[in-house]
């Protein structure tokens, strides 16, 4: 659960750029962060067996989409963690 919280959290923070302290956010940043939390939640990263592996490519491809960096590091191939530094 903590994972997704923070996979959930990194979803808001892609878009945040386009926020200043004073503005809600619009309609379309709130659907696009609707759509990631969703396709987060969808998948399977229960454990046993882990596969936070589903999490972390989804992660990479948006983050990827943005441009923005980041590291992947893991002991076991299935369960990786992704580290964003925005």
């Amino acid at each position: 659960m903590c994972r997704l919280l923070a996979l959930s959290a990194m979803a808001v923070a892609l878009g945040a750029p386009g926020l200043t302290a004073q503005s809600k956010p619009d309609a379309a940043f709130e659907a696009e962060t609707l759509a990631h939390f969703q396709a987060l939640v969808q998948l399977d990263t229960s454990s046993p067996p882990g596969n936070e592996i589903r999490a972390v490519e989804y992660v990479k491809k948006v983050l990827d989409k943005e441009g923005i960096p980041y590291q992947v590091f893991a002991k076991d191939p299935q369960r990786p963690n992704i580290v964003v530094r925005l």
